[in-house]
């Protein structure tokens, strides 16, 4: 599948900077990166497929092609809270995936993932 970019950008709107790539290690080692050169802004770091997806603790993952790989770096995010922050993110996730892809159901796994 190949990811709509200028459908993303419409829907997140300017204040999102979008990284998309049909093929990467990690969106998370790519977010690392990105934050050791800039400032922390509203960044999402999207790919079609991962050759090398960690999940949590740092477990290796299969990342096949066609799927939908994302890190979204947020700045001033309430610490002390990031379970209401993983939720909200799944709900969007789920919400903005279904308007970008024709998919009749979409469920979301306990981590981060959507099947």
């Amino acid at each position: 599948m190949k990811i709509n970019e200028k459908r993303l950008s419409e829907l997140l709107g300017d204040e999102v900077k979008i990284f998309v790539c049909d093929e990467t290690g990690s969106t998370n080692e790519d977010a690392k990166a990105f934050l050791k050169e800039h400032d922390a802004e509203k960044t999402l770091f999207v790919a079609d497929k991962q050759i090398k997806g960690k999940g949590r603790s740092g477990k290796s993952f299969f990342s096949p092609e066609n799927g939908i790989y994302m890190t979204a770096v947020l700045p001033n995010v309430d610490i002390f809270n990031p379970g209401k922050i993983t939720t909200l993110a799944r709900l969007s996730e789920k919400r903005n995936t279904s308007r970008i892809i024709s998919v009749s159901s979409l469920s979301i796994t306990p981590c981060s993932e959507l099947w």
